[in-house]
């Protein structure tokens, strides 16, 4: 996954989160995770102008609760390198995480 092809897919990938339906979102999310597979890919992922954003974008305002999951989790797989983990932060992107984790209720035994 280098060079040219990677900025190609990337476009495409962010394309479809931006304008896709529901299940293209997804399935665009999921790859984005399943390529985020070292810390280069991970950087180049999260460099990617828009891709964070339209994340962060899909994980919250649908409520499709597959998009929530496969936009979270993504995010999740780039955050581990620390630049990664600094861009979340000035996008504000931890703080919408954990309030997006908090909306599930908690399901408790009750007997």
């Amino acid at each position: 996954w280098h060079g040219r092809g990677k900025k190609q897919s990337l476009d495409s990938l962010f394309l479809i989160l931006q304008r896709g339906s529901s299940d293209s979102k997804i399935a665009s999310a999921r790859v984005l995770q399943f390529i985020a597979v070292d810390a280069d890919a991970k950087i180049s992922i999260a460099e990617k102008q828009g891709v964070v954003a339209e994340l962060l974008k899909s994980a919250s305002s649908e409520k499709d609760l597959a998009l929530i999951e496969a936009a979270l989790t993504s995010l999740m797989a780039i955050s581990v390198p620390k630049r990664n983990k600094l861009k979340l932060v000035n996008l504000r992107a931890v703080k919408a995480m954990k309030r997006l984790m908090g909306v599930q209720p908690c399901i408790r035994d009750q007997g």
